[in-house]
């Protein structure tokens, strides 16, 4: 089901954007959040945020 979902996701992002939804130019930023300390993720998502 999880594989359906997932699928039926990247079409629909396909459809709509003409591309895949890992492809970056999608999203305003984008953080391997597996690196940074969670202090650290979220000062960089507060300021993006405040940035716009």
């Amino acid at each position: 089901m999880l594989d359906d979902n997932d699928r039926a996701r990247t079409a629909s992002v396909n459809h709509f954007y003409g591309a895949g939804p890992a492809d970056p130019r999608l999203y305003h930023l984008v953080i391997d959040t597996t690196r940074p300390p969670v202090p650290a993720t979220v000062e960089l998502i507060v300021v993006a945020a405040r940035a716009f």
